[in-house]
């Protein structure tokens, strides 16, 4: 009855039942909040009636059924949030009428289906998150046409096939999160043309070539994850261009080559992962320069050589992780001097010499593996 309303704003309580049908007659509502309680039930098709609505979020509750066709006619709707629910069925291709839409999060269900061609029209969308559904097939190419778009993550779905070259049209885009799905083919150089990228995440895939030279190019990343793949080739000496890197993982792929001394470049880089891969060659003496360091992590690969002295000086490294290597020599004294270190694991190498006394120094150290087998 109250005609006039404009904003309805009941999140974060304990209500229950269904959403009333009967909010379709609110024709002034331009913000529809009922995030985090504990609606069942389905969204009335009624809410398509809404012309005037711009907010319509949901997220957090028990709604179930599949999202309403309807919804295509918000045409004023810039802020649409649906996630964690338990929605089933496809996304409606009518959604893609939406031009004003500039957030869409559909993340947390148990949507099935495609990812519909027809979200490439949302051409002000800025953010778009469908993590954590049960979606198949590629991602669309049509994608690459949401120039204003700032964060793409499907996390946690079935999609496979290529990762279109497209997305590199994505001049906006600050975070790609296309982790734990069943992608194939390569990383697609045109990523490198994402200036603006700051997280770019690849994790649990099945990608295979090489890591791309092409991302030395991205001097604002933050964040690599390209782990758990298939990745092959060496380690591009072009990512130790990449100055304000915190988080580089590429562990488990089948990564050959050394580790490039350009590394020492990275003065920002608290977490270094390439164990299980087959890369070859000593540990660069460079390591022990990248003063933010607190966890290296390169066991379970063919490294041959000394364990270099200069790693003493890693004083924030809290995890060192060197096991099943070829290593040889003494373990060096100088590790004592790790304050920080939690974890020293050096198991199956060929390590000589005496256990260093200065090891009893490590007051933080929960873990000390020196065995010859783990």
């Amino acid at each position: 009855e109250l005609q006039a309303l404009k904003t309805l704003r009941i999140g974060e309580n304990e209500l229950t039942g269904v959403i009333p049908t009967e909010l379709g007659n609110l024709r002034a509502l331009t913000s529809l909040q009922l995030y985090v309680n504990q609606f069942t039930g389905q969204i009335p098709s009624e809410l398509g009636e809404l012309q005037a609505l711009k907010t319509l979020s949901f997220f957090g509750n028990e709604l179930t059924g599949v999202i309403p066709t309807e919804l295509g006619n918000l045409r004023a709707l810039t802020s649409l949030h649906l996630d964690v629910n338990q929605f089933t069925g496809q996304i409606p291709s009518e959604l893609g009428e939406l031009q004003a839409l500039k957030t869409l999060n559909f993340y947390g269900n148990e949507l099935t289906g495609a990812i519909p061609t027809e979200l490439g029209n949302l051409r002000a969308l800025t953010s778009l998150h469908l993590d954590d559904n049960q979606f198949t097939g590629q991602i669309p190419s049509e994608l690459g046409e949401l120039q204003a778009l700032k964060t793409l993550s499907f996390h946690g779905n079935e999609l496979t096939g290529a990762i279109p070259t497209e997305l590199g049209n994505l001049r906006a885009l600050t975070w790609l999160q296309l982790s734990n799905n069943k992608l194939t083919s390569i990383v697609p150089t045109e990523l490198g043309n994402l200036l603006a990228l700051t997280k770019l995440e690849m994790r649990i895939n099945q990608l295979t070539g090489a890591v791309p030279s092409e991302l030395g190019h991205l001097q604002g990343m933050t964040d690599l994850y390209l782990s758990f793949n298939q990745l092959a080739g060496k380690v591009p000496t072009e990512l130790g261009k990449l100055q304000s890197l915190i988080r580089l993982f590429l562990h488990v792929n089948d990564l050959t080559g050394s580790i490039p001394p350009e590394f020492v470049n990275l003065q920002a880089l608290e977490s270094l992962y390439l164990n299980g891969n087959e890369m070859t060659g000593t540990l660069p003496t460079e390591l022990g320069k990248l003063q933010a360091m607190k966890y290296l992590s390169l066991d379970h690969s063919e490294f041959t050589g000394v364990v270099p002295t200069e790693l003493g000086s890693l004083q924030a490294l809290i995890t060192l992780h060197l096991g099943n290597n070829n290593l040889t020599g003494p373990i060096p004294s100088e590790l004592g001097k790790l304050k920080a270190l939690k974890t020293l694991s050096m198991y199956q190498n060929q390590l000589t010499g005496a256990v260093p006394s200065e090891l009893g120094h490590l007051q933080a150290l929960e873990t000390l593996s020196l065995c010859k087998y783990n």
